[in-house]
């Protein structure tokens, strides 16, 4: 059996990037977006990986055999990754040949490759049980436990350890 860290670091456009902008490696630096006349504070993703899911999207997208991402969330410890969270962002649409959640990614962050600011996407999900404020709907229970197993204090938001993309 292939051990989880050799089959991540096997795959093309494979790389592994700090998952939020930190003032340091733990404090979050977080932004205000305004939806519907409301303020929401979101938590800020890193360039680095906003970096790497563009470039990884824009260079497959015109490859018939690409099928989409696999991202994980995790903590990259001792040169080994311990994964927190795997999930994919699909090429193939529900409705449309190509899906919304990579469509002009570099102009998409509602969605952007599931990791969008958007409520119903992680950064949105996660910004909405972090700092409480009103979504369509209440934050999913795995959000709660995300925010429970990732910050030691909520505002200002602070990591317990760096978390990497």
């Amino acid at each position: 059996m292939i051990s989880f860290n050799s089959w991540l670091i096997s795959n093309q456009g494979y790389s592994i990037t700090p998952l939020f902008e930190t003032y340091d490696e733990l404090s979050v630096e977080t932004k205000i977006n305004v939806v519907k006349d409301r303020e929401r504070r979101l938590l800020k993703r890193s360039k680095l990986m906003e970096t790497a899911i563009i470039e990884t999207i824009e260079s497959n997208l015109k490859d018939n055999r690409w099928e989409g991402i696999i991202y994980v969330m995790g903590k990259d410890v001792a040169n080994s990754f311990i994964p927190l969270y795997i999930g994919k962002a699909e090429k193939m649409g529900v409705k449309n040949e190509l899906s919304a959640n990579i469509r002009n990614i570099r102009r998409n962050q509602h969605t952007f490759a599931r990791w969008g600011d958007g409520v119903a996407y992680h950064i949105g999900d996660l910004s909405q049980a972090l700092f409480e404020f009103e979504g369509y709907q209440k934050p999913q229970k795995k959000y709660k436990r995300w925010t429970e197993a990732l910050f030691k204090s909520f505002d200002p938001p602070i990591l317990k350890e760096p978390i990497s993309f």
